[in-house]
C-alpha cells in the first residue's frame, strides 16, 4: 500500500525520522480490500476536512466512527463532472444523508491490529486506505475457535463411517471355501464373495470377456474369478431340484411323541423309455392308459393308489410312474427321493439303456431299496441271465448271484409273475417299517402342479404325515392356500386326507414348483407370512430360466465372434404342468449357444392367452404351447399380429423344432473335397491376357471347380476356373497326363512352377456344437 507524504493522523512523538517521506509499503499481515478515498487538505497538514458525528465522539478508541464527506457524484443531466452537490431539490438532500450513513468505518480489532503493527511509518493525507470490507463482527480467536470445532466435528465423522465401512467389509468377507452350485449373475457373485462389481467386470474385460452387472456366468468363470482375487471355491454338482429332500424322518420323531402308526408304502416305478413302466401299472389296476398317452410315452409323474390283498388282507399301495424320456431326468430324480421302495423295469429284448444307468443311480444315491423287474418275456428269446451279469458292472447283484437284489421276470400282457412282484414289494416295505402319525398337521410334496380353467392353480400332493382337512391353511414353497377342496385318487371330494395319500387341492394363490414341501399351519395371516419369505429364494424353475438366458460360458466366449453376438431366438412357451415346464427347460439347458444365443422370455403352466400373444409381438419372440390351448381371443389376437403359435403333444417334437429353429439361424459352412491337382508349365498372354499352360498330375481338373494357387508352399490365390481350354477347344475336365490351358480374370500373376489344387465345395451339416 502506497502513501503519499501527507499526514494521515498527527505523527506521535516518537516517531521515526528516516522514514521516506515520499512514499512507504505496508507490510499487511491479513490481506485487506482497500478503498481509497481523495481527501481535501486543510490549513495544515495534520488536518482534514472530515465530518464528525457527535455522537460517537464519546466511544472508545477502539472503534472510532468516522463518516466522511461521499465523494462526488456526476450529474447524470448535464453530465457536469465538477459539480459536487445538488442543493435544490430536498429530495436528493435526503438520499445524500442516506448514503452518508452507510459510509460510516467501522474500525475494529483488524484495523487496530493494522495500525499497531505500522504504527512506525508515516502516514501522510491524501489517499486514504481505509477497510471497507464487512461491518462489526465479533471477535476473530471466537470465530477461528467457533469455525475449528465444527471442522473437527465434521472430520471425525466421516472418519468414524470408514472405519464402520472396514470393518463390516472385514467381517462380510468369505469365512472360507465358497461352494457354486448354479451360474450366476455378477451382482450375485459380487454378493457372494464380496468384491466389488466394478472390479469384476474390470477383470473380465481385461481377460476379453465383456459381461454387465444383470448377465449370467458359468461356473468355469466364476472360478477363474476366485482365483484372482484368491477366494477357494468348491464346485458341486447342481442340487437336487427337490425341497422334498429334507423328507421328514417320522419314525424317529414320532417314537418320541409316541403317537405312531402304520402307512401304506409308496412305490415309484422307474426304467427306459418303451420298457413297459405304464403297462404294468395297467395290468395292476386293469386300466388302458398306455394307449391313451400320446406318441406312446409317459410325460409326467402319474400317482396312483392300488388296493392289493396280502395275506388276506387289503393293504393300499401307492404307485409313482414316472417318464423314462431323457428329458425328464428332474422327475425320475424325485420319484427316487420320494418313494419308500422303487421297481426298476428293464426290457428283456432291450436291455440296460442310458435312463435305466440313470434310474439305478438314482437310487443308489437315495439308498432306497429296490427290485429289478425283467418285463416283455412273453417275447422271443429273452435273456435274463445277460441281463443279470450287466448289472453287475453297475453295482446291482441279483439274488440268484449272491446279492440282495430280487430279479423277477414279468409279462404285463399275460400277468406273468405279477402277483410275485407285488408280494415282494410288501415284504420289502414292512421291512423299512413306514409310520406316520395322522394326528400331525399336514405335511406333504407337491408332485404335480397346473393352471385349471374352473379352479384356478390346482396341485397334486403327496400326504406323507398328518391329516388334511378342508378349510385348512397350507404354504406350498412360495405359494399358500386356504384348501377349498381335496380331490381323491378316485377323483372324489373328501373331507380329509390321512398319510400315503395322493390328493389334488383347490384354492392355491399360485402355481407352487414340482418338489415343494408342504406345510399345514394355524391361520391364514402365517401362511401369508411364510409364503411371502419363501418368494425371496427363487424356485427351481426360475433358477433354471436364469441359468439359461444370457449365459456365458468360457466356450461361448472363445467361439463367438462379433458376428454371432446378434444371432438370438427369443421362447415364449406356455405348458400344462410345471413338470413339463421343468423338463422343456432342462432339455433346452442342454443346447450348445457358442453360435446361436436362446432366450426364454416367458416359460410357466397355463393357457394361451391374448397377453402372451402381445408379449411375443413386442419381443420377438416364438410362441410355442406344450399340450394347452387357448384362452378365449388369443387365436384372433394371433392372426392380428401376425403371430404363428405351435403347440405340441409330445416333448421331443418340440426340441426337434426349436434345434431347427437355432440351426436356421446357422452360416453354411463347407467342406473341401479334393478333386485333382496341376502344374504351371509355362506362361503366355493372348489379348492382353495371362493364360497358364499346365499338365494335369493328378485325377482331373473340371471348369468352374475351386482351385487353388500354391507358390512356395503358401496359397497366393483361391478362386473358380472360368476358362479351360484343350489346344483350342473349350473342355469340362481334363485327365490327369493331358495339357491344358486355364483363364482366371481375377488372376493374371502366373508363374511357371504354380502347383494348383482342384477342389469341391460341400455344404456341412448345420450343427450348434
Amino acid at each position: 500500500m502506497f502513501l503519499n507524504n501527507q499526514n494521515f493522523e498527527n505523527r506521535p512523538p516518537g516517531s521515526s525520522s528516516n522514514i521516506n517521506s515520499s512514499e512507504k509499503i505496508v507490510d499487511l499481515k491479513n490481506p485487506q480490500i482497500i478503498y481509497k478515498v481523495r481527501l481535501e487538505l486543510a490549513h495544515n497538514d495534520n488536518l482534514f476536512h472530515l465530518d464528525l458525528d457527535k455522537s460517537d465522539t464519546h466511544t472508545s478508541s477502539s472503534e472510532q466512527h468516522l463518516e466522511l464527506s461521499s465523494p462526488p457524484k456526476l450529474d447524470k443531466k448535464n453530465k457536469n463532472f465538477n459539480k459536487v452537490h445538488d442543493l435544490v431539490d430536498n429530495k436528493k438532500n435526503k438520499n445524500r444523508q442516506r448514503k452518508k450513513i452507510k459510509t460510516k468505518i467501522h474500525i475494529d480489532d483488524e484495523e487496530e491490529n493494522f495500525r499497531d503493527s505500522n504504527s512506525n511509518i508515516s502516514q501522510t493525507a491524501g489517499d486514504l486506505a481505509i477497510s471497507l470490507m464487512r461491518p462489526p463482527k465479533p471477535k476473530v480467536e471466537a470465530i477461528k475457535t467457533l469455525t475449528n470445532t465444527k471442522k473437527s466435528a465434521k472430520q471425525k465423522k466421516p472418519a468414524l463411517t470408514q472405519s464402520q465401512n472396514k470393518s463390516s467389509h472385514l467381517a462380510s468377507s468369505p469365512p472360507g471355501p465358497i461352494i457354486i452350485t448354479n451360474p450366476l449373475t455378477i451382482q450375485e457373485l459380487s454378493e457372494l464373495i464380496c468384491v466389488q462389481e466394478t472390479d469384476i467386470i474390470k477383470y473380465l474385460f481385461l481377460k476379453g470377456i465383456s459381461v454387465t452387472i444383470n448377465q449370467t456366468i458359468d461356473a468355469s468363470i466364476i472360478s477363474s474369478v476366485a482365483d484372482n482375487f484368491d477366494i477357494a471355491i468348491e464346485s458341486s454338482k447342481e442340487k437336487d431340484s427337490n425341497l422334498y429332500s429334507a423328507n421328514l424322518d417320522t419314525v424317529s420323531s414320532l417314537r418320541e411323541i409316541g403317537n405312531y402308526t402304520k402307512r401304506s408304502p409308496i412305490v415309484t416305478v422307474m426304467g427306459h423309455v418303451d420298457h413297459g413302466k405304464t403297462t404294468l401299472l395297467d395290468y395292476i389296476r386293469k386300466s388302458n392308459n398306455a394307449n391313451k398317452e400320446m406318441g406312446g410315452i409317459t410325460q409326467a409323474i402319474a400317482a396312483y393308489e392300488v388296493e392289493y390283498i396280502h395275506k388276506a388282507n387289503k393293504q393300499k399301495i401307492v404307485f409313482l410312474d414316472t417318464p423314462g424320456h431323457e428329458a425328464f431326468v428332474s422327475m425320475r430324480s424325485r420319484g427316487a427321493n420320494l418313494t419308500d421302495v422303487a421297481i426298476l423295469i428293464i426290457a428283456a429284448d432291450d436291455g440296460i439303456k442310458p435312463q435305466t444307468v440313470e434310474a439305478i443311480n438314482h437310487l443308489q444315491k437315495a439308498n432306497v431299496p429296490f427290485v429289478v423287474a425283467i418285463s416283455k418275456i412273453d417275447k422271443d428269446f429273452p435273456n435274463v441271465e445277460a441281463i443279470e451279469q450287466d448289472l453287475l458292472t453297475h453295482n446291482v447283484m441279483s439274488e440268484t448271484l449272491g446279492g440282495q437284489v430280487p430279479v423277477i421276470p414279468i409279462s404285463s400282457i399275460t400277468g406273468h409273475n405279477i402277483d410275485k412282484l407285488l408280494e415282494t414289494i410288501t415284504l420289502l416295505a414292512e421291512l423299512e417299517n413306514l409310520q406316520a402319525d395322522p394326528a400331525q398337521p399336514a405335511q406333504g410334496v407337491v408332485i404335480e402342479a397346473r393352471v385349471d380353467k374352473s379352479h384356478g392353480p390346482v396341485a397334486t400332493l403327496l400326504i406323507q404325515n398328518g391329516t388334511l382337512h378342508t378349510n385348512d391353511n397350507m404354504v406350498i414353497g412360495s405359494a399358500y392356500a386356504k384348501i377349498r377342496a381335496i380331490i381323491s385318487n378316485s377323483q372324489n371330494k373328501i373331507d380329509l386326507a390321512t398319510p400315503s395319500s395322493i390328493i389334488e387341492i383347490w384354492g392355491l394363490s399360485a402355481v407352487p414348483a414340482t418338489g415343494d414341501i408342504a406345510l399345514a399351519v394355524k391361520s391364514n395371516k402365517e401362511a401369508k407370512l411364510i409364503a411371502f419369505e419363501n418368494t425371496s429364494q427363487n424356485s427351481v424353475i426360475a433358477q433354471k430360466q436364469k441359468a439359461l438366458n444370457s449365459r456365458i460360458t468360457l466356450d461361448t466366449w472363445r467361439n463367438t465372434n462379433s458376428k454371432d453376438l446378434s444371432k438370438q431366438i427369443s421362447l415364449i412357451i406356455k405348458t400344462d404342468n410345471q413338470g413339463s415346464t421343468e423338463a422343456i427347460l432342462d432339455s433346452l439347458s442342454q443346447f450348445p449357444q457358442s453360435k446361436v444365443q436362446l432366450n426364454v422370455v416367458l416359460i410357466m403352466p397355463g393357457e394361451i392367452t391374448t397377453t402372451d400373444v402381445e408379449l411375443a409381438s413386442t419381443t420377438n419372440a416364438n410362441l410355442i404351447g406344450f399340450n394347452t390351448n387357448f384362452a378365449p381371443g388369443a387365436k384372433q389376437a394371433a392372426a392380428k399380429f401376425n403371430i404363428v403359435v405351435e403347440n405340441y403333444q409330445i416333448i421331443y417334437a418340440l426340441i426337434e423344432d426349436v434345434t431347427g429353429i437355432m440351426e436356421d439361424l446357422l452360416d453354411p459352412e463347407y467342406s473341401e473335397i479334393q478333386v485333382g491337382e496341376a502344374e504351371v508349365s509355362t506362361v503366355f498372354s493372348l489379348a492382353n491376357r495371362k493364360i497358364a499352360g499346365c499338365k494335369v498330375t493328378n485325377n482331373k481338373l473340371l471348369k468352374n471347380s475351386w482351385i487353388k494357387v500354391i507358390r512356395e508352399e503358401k496359397v497366393i490365390y483361391q478362386g473358380k476356373i472360368e476358362s479351360l481350354k484343350r489346344v483350342r477347344e473349350d473342355v469340362e475336365e481334363i485327365q490327369a497326363g493331358n495339357e491344358c490351358g486355364i483363364f482366371i480374370s481375377e488372376f493374371q500373376l502366373w508363374q511357371a512352377g504354380d502347383k494348383i489344387h482342384s477342389f469341391d465345395l460341400v455344404p456341412k451339416q448345420k450343427s450348434l456344437s
